[in-house]
């Protein structure tokens, strides 16, 4: 049996992925830090429905003494937003316990998850903004990240979307 299922197989099936989407969240733990589990495939040909979200976690140690909470887990998307698939690598130092509940452990995955997505919505609310800045000829803030030095401008009169805007780098175009 193959360890891993072809992306071009996830694609075929479509954002559906040729099952039932049932809501809630499904977590399917796996040693893989990239790709999707032969077992997702056993899901989606033996089950009659899946959750509408799922994510693939796997738990890795990291070789620093300790990692905190707010860099315990690591997401990315597996494929496109309407497949709603995440990997998602839990990350421990040598010297963190991981005797925590279960329950308490999805939770703050969830959560994580939950301002994965917030964060997510928030860059692209930012690279529309740039878009239409662009397109309007007006000066423009590059992709906003949270480690660059950010300034707050007063814009020119002339824009009319607001009195400042939080910028990384200028562009006049």
């Amino acid at each position: 049996m193959r360890e891993k299922i072809s992306m071009d197989f996830i694609l075929e099936l479509g954002s559906s992925l040729g099952t039932v989407r049932v809501p809630g969240i499904g977590l399917v733990y796996n040693e893989l830090v990239q790709g999707i589990p032969s077992l997702f495939g056993q899901f989606l040909v033996n089950l009659p429905a899946i959750h509408s979200t799922i994510v693939f976690v796997s738990i890795k140690y990291v070789p620093v003494p300790k990692v905190s909470q707010e860099e315990r887990f690591l997401f990315r998307r597996v494929c496109q937003k309407d497949f709603h698939m995440f990997r998602c690598i839990a990350r421990y130092g040598y010297k963190d316990v991981r005797k925590e509940d279960p329950r308490i452990f999805e939770q703050r995955l969830v959560d994580s998850l939950e301002k994965f997505l917030r964060q997510e919505a928030q860059e692209l609310a930012l690279e529309i903004s740039s878009v239409e800045l662009i397109k309007s000829g007006q000066y423009v803030s590059k992709f906003l990240r949270p480690d660059c030095p950010t300034w707050n401008i007063r814009t020119p009169s002339s824009i009319t979307l607001g009195s400042e805007v939080r910028c990384c780098f200028f562009y006049h175009f």
